[in-house]
Formats: C-alpha cells, structure tokens, sequence
C-alpha cells in the first residue's frame, strides 16, 4: 500500500510531520470508528464502557468481533481468544518494522506497539526508512497519536448516536459491510484469495453456531487456508525459477 502525501518544510518537527503525512489516512478511519461505537452500545455496553473499550482496547476488527459476541452471550475466555484470534496479524506487522523500531527504547517500542494500527503501518513500511532513526520516534508517534485521537472521537460518536437509534433496529449489515471494505483492499493475490474465500464460507456455513463464533472459525479456516496457499504459491514460484 503506497502512502501518499509528503511533508518538505524542514522547519517541521517529526511529531508534527507525522501527523501532517497521516493526514490522508485519515477519512478511512471515521466511518468504521462510527460504525464499531454504534455496534458497541447496541451490544449492551454503556457509553462509557464503550468509550473504555476503544482507549484501552484500540483495536477496531478486534473490538466489532468483540460486540458481536458480547451481545450473542459468549463467554469471556472466547471472546478474549476471539480477539487474539483477529489481532494474530499484528506479530507479523512487528516483525516487518522491528529493524525500522530498532533504536527506540522499550517505552518507545511500547508506545508503538499499542498505536500500531493497519493505516499506521502502511505509512511506517512507506515512509520510515526514508526518515532520519534519531526522528522516527517523534515521527511514529505524531502518526500514532492522531489516529488514537481520531479513532477515540469517532467511537463516542458512535456509542452516542447508537443511544438514539431504536432497538429494533438491526445493524448486523453495517458490520457486514464494514468487514467487506477492510477485507477487500487486502486481496491482492491468490493466497489472500483463497485466505478470504475460505474464510467466508466457513462463517457462513458455521453462522448459526452459538455465541457466534462462527466469526472465530471463519478467522482460523482463512489463516490456515492463507498460510497453506502462501506456501503451495512460493514453492510452486520457486519449482518455475528452477526450471
């Protein structure tokens, strides 16, 4: 994912040119961070436990898959692997900025864990190692921060208009949809093709399984079937190389 924008006033601190270059990420980000609010409220969660949820949780997949199956009644142990279930893509974002996090200390690197979301990582992969390593914590910082503010303003929004919405009103199609316009974007060869087709069927075919956790087994059946392509598609890569 290429990032555009570009800050080139070299009078601008790397906290403030961080949040500038993120700027264009932003717009993405506010519908879904209305969506997860509302979605939150209508699972049962108070205004301010939903407020709670997203400043401690801050994870937005990782906080819809959460309400769904708060409001299905699932017990809390699978809801919690629920969540580590979605949030496994996130060890693979470590390993890919961990040289670019190299210099920072623990707190830095703590810091950064904890903001670190997909639109933040995608500017880091695009930008980080064309940045001076003395200002890339500044630098990830100013980026991190704005989308934590942002994303913050957009869930208690959310959790305040979803108080005014009627309670016959369903929005298990706007999670729908909103887990359509983050997956989408992400396919982008046949591994990640086979990963979401698998993955879908298996939460359709497992949709009435209790709890829903048809959502935890769609997630695992799209990993493993993601992996597998990943490995069959570099090896059958290699084999042609060869040839």
């Amino acid at each position: 994912m290429k990032v555009s924008g570009k800050v080139s006033n070299a009078k601008v601190s790397p906290f403030a040119r961080g949040m500038l270059e993120f700027i264009p990420l932003l717009p993405a980000a506010i519908p879904f961070g209305l969506v997860v609010g509302v979605a939150q409220v209508k699972a049962g969660l108070t205004v301010l436990e939903s407020v709670g949820m997203s400043a401690l949780g801050y994870a937005g997949s990782a906080q819809l898959v959460a309400s769904q199956m708060v409001q299905g009644g699932a017990p809390l142990l699978l809801i919690l692997l629920a969540v580590a279930t979605v949030n496994l893509r996130f060890a693979m974002y470590s390993a890919v900025l961990r040289e670019r996090f190299r210099e920072f200390s623990k707190v830095g690197r703590a810091l950064n864990g904890f903001l670190l979301t997909d639109q933040t990582f995608a500017l880091f992969v695009d930008k980080l190692e064309g940045i001076d390593p003395r200002a890339r914590l500044g630098y990830t910082l100013g980026a991190g921060l704005s989308m934590y503010m942002v994303w913050q303003i957009c869930t208690l929004l959310g959790a305040l208009l979803g108080q005014t919405l009627p309670r016959a009103w369903s929005l298990d199609f706007a999670v729908t949809l909103t887990f359509v316009a983050l997956g989408v974007p992400a396919v982008k060869d046949r591994p990640t093709l086979a990963a979401a087709c698998a993955g879908g069927l298996a939460a359709v075919l497992t949709a009435g399984l209790p709890f829903k956790l048809g959502l935890m087994v769609g997630t695992g059946v799209g990993l493993v079937v993601g992996m597998i392509a990943m490995r069959v598609y570099k090896n059958s890569g290699t084999r042609a190389k060869h040839r």
